[in-house]
């Protein structure tokens, strides 16, 4: 694979909407730092006071609008290249500078929990743009420790919540998949390659020794994942149980404002409803490939195992336009921007973070990660990264910091549906019984 500084600017995302250059990143952080420390200052035993309250409500959300601009910055390098020394110092840096000031900042929500229900309501009444944040401190409020113990708490975050960041670095930056050979040919494998490639090739031999290697790899660092995830359950254990959850998924769950009946709702149905089909069509591809077993590493597989549509990236901007119009001019403008400013990073590089995602920091426009692999599936991830793209684009647009950010019921909601649109338009437009089967076989 490719180095971060071998690929082509054009296949990867301008960080420079956030910040033209590193100088200008430092001096943002510093005067984040400093506004943060003069607000804690100003406004720390103050919040009983309503006018008050309204007023540092005002100065926090330009907080929140600063610390997510540095947050991405570092965060966006960081997903594009997890080997680079320059990315994981920026990132030390931030996290020195940021954590004892957002330590400083955990009496906000502590102050406002301890105000009486009656005059938070009348506080949202006359500022609805505060509305959202006051309701979920309220919600929260059962669940609230002493300041000091908020405060301990937000000290300690840095490593209560390291064990991504070392599941991270586990994958992408330590282990070593090297190559394999089938028939005298060798293949070079890695996390991204296997995710993207290996996964779904149609020779068999090539595809299972691509999944013997790559889980032969991964065994070797079983210990150490098992470990970091032991220490995740844990921490989110003693979070629920210092916050009187009665259990580590009430917490979780109440989190993302998902109750426990609305959880065990889309399981009953997945398990019900989907389980039967998925196992008919596993069934389906194992005769389709005359395979004498079915294993979990042949589950990628395609119906029509000598059909899937290539597509360049300019050409899937064509079918998202086409296929997205019905949301309206507005999107589509927002589609061709992603392309033309380089929202979008293709790129596929060592050290670059797996899968696809897609990050909006409030008051910039939304970046993407996906790793090309130029095929018609990809269309379909894009489809659901610009359905987040969209939601959040417009959202900003319209709230404010605070009151944009709806329940995790609902977050996929805009991508999935993205996806069905995608579907339902390429279903319309094609006259291929292949094509039509793979869009059924695909969605």
């Amino acid at each position: 694979m490719l180095k971060r500084n071998e690929v082509k600017t054009e296949q990867t995302w301008d960080l420079t909407s956030l910040f033209n250059t590193e100088e200008e990143y430092d001096k943002a952080l510093k005067k984040y730092v400093e506004e943060a420390g003069a607000f804690a200052s100003k406004y720390k035993g103050q919040l009983h006071q309503s006018d008050v309250l309204i007023e540092a409500m005002k100065v926090y959300r330009g907080l929140l609008e600063q610390i997510g601009r540095l947050a991405a910055y570092v965060t966006l390098h960081i997903s594009a290249d997890l080997n680079d020394p320059e990315n994981n110092e920026r990132r030390s840096g931030f996290v020195a500078s940021v954590s004892e000031v957002q330590t400083a900042l955990s009496f906000l929500e502590s102050e406002i929990s301890g105000v009486d229900d009656e005059t938070l309501e009348e506080i949202r009444r006359i500022s609805p743009e505060n509305n959202h944040y006051l309701l979920q401190i309220q919600k929260k409020k059962k669940s609230r420790l002493h300041e000091k113990s908020e405060e301990t708490i937000e000290a300690l975050s840095p490593v209560i919540h390291a064990t991504m960041p070392l599941y991270n670095k586990l994958k992408l930056a330590d282990m070593d998949f090297g190559s394999f050979e089938v028939d005298g040919k060798t293949y070079p494998l890695s996390f991204v390659l296997f995710e993207n490639e290996y996964d779904y090739e149609l020779d068999h031999d090539v595809r299972r020794k691509a999944y013997v290697q790559f889980s032969e790899t991964l065994s070797k660092y079983k210990h150490s994942m098992a470990f970091n995830y032991q220490t995740h359950m844990t921490n989110e254990k003693i979070m629920a149980r210092l916050r009187s959850y009665d259990s580590n998924m009430s917490y979780l769950l109440d989190e993302q404002d998902v109750t426990r009946e609305m959880d065990d709702r889309q399981i009953d149905v997945i398990m019900k409803e989907l389980a039967p089909a998925m196992r008919k069509y596993a069934g389906l591809l194992q005769k389709r490939h005359g395979l004498e077993k079915m294993t979990f590493n042949d589950l990628k597989l395609v119906i029509d195992p000598e059909f899937e549509p290539a597509v360049t990236q300019e050409e899937s901007k064509k079918y998202l336009v086409e296929g997205l119009a019905v949301l309206g001019d507005e999107y589509i403008e927002m589609i061709e921007r992603a392309f033309k400013e380089r929202w979008i990073d293709f790129a596929v590089n060592e050290g670059k973070a797996s899968g696809a995602f897609c990050h909006s920091p409030y008051g910039a426009h939304p970046f993407i990660l996906i790793s090309w692999a130029a095929k018609m599936r990809e269309v379909f991830v894009l489809a659901h990264e610009l359905g987040h793209a969209g939601h959040f684009f417009r959202c900003h647009q319209k709230q404010n910091i605070t009151d944009c950010r709806p329940s995790m019921y609902f977050i996929e909601a805009p991508s999935t549906f993205n996806e069905l649109l995608m579907a339902n338009h390429l279903l319309s437009v094609s006259e291929s019984k292949r094509m039509q089967r793979w869009i059924y076989s695909t969605k």
